[in-house]
């Protein structure tokens, strides 16, 4: 029986998504099978679509599939350390950013909440200035 994700449960499988192997073919079919044969998750592919990060994880990595750049090699291990070591800190900086992001959002949920705000209210776009 399917049940509800957790958001730790959901980042699992964005990070099975990322990693997806490129000589597998990535279907929302073999993803349950994946997670159920390696997380023990149980899933329908309905709820799977039903959350962003999962459909926006699968989307990105089918592009990436299909847009494969042939590989380029640093003319040296010195240098292939270096860019190795920039990228580590860049996403180490990015998920910090994230985490932020994230915190921030919470509060500003929280206080839309304590306030009457709902998700149709936040939800509405931007006016559009004619003229």
């Amino acid at each position: 029986m399917a049940h509800h994700l957790t958001d730790l449960e959901i980042e699992s499988i964005v990070k099975v998504i990322e990693n997806w192997p490129d000589s597998r073919k990535l279907t929302y079919e073999n993803l349950k099978s994946h997670l159920t044969d390696t997380l023990g998750l149980i899933s329908t592919r309905q709820t799977l679509q039903k959350f962003r990060r999962i459909k926006e994880a699968m989307k990105a990595r089918k592009n990436k599939s299909s847009d494969i750049e042939p590989l380029v090699i640093p003319a040296s291990l010195s240098i292939a350390a270096k860019k190795i070591k920039r990228i580590e800190l860049e996403n180490e900086r990015l998920d910090r950013e994230n985490n932020n992001l994230l915190s921030q959002f919470m509060v500003w949920q929280y206080n839309a909440s304590k306030h009457g705000v709902n998700m149709r209210m936040l939800n509405m776009p931007l006016p559009i200035k004619r003229g």
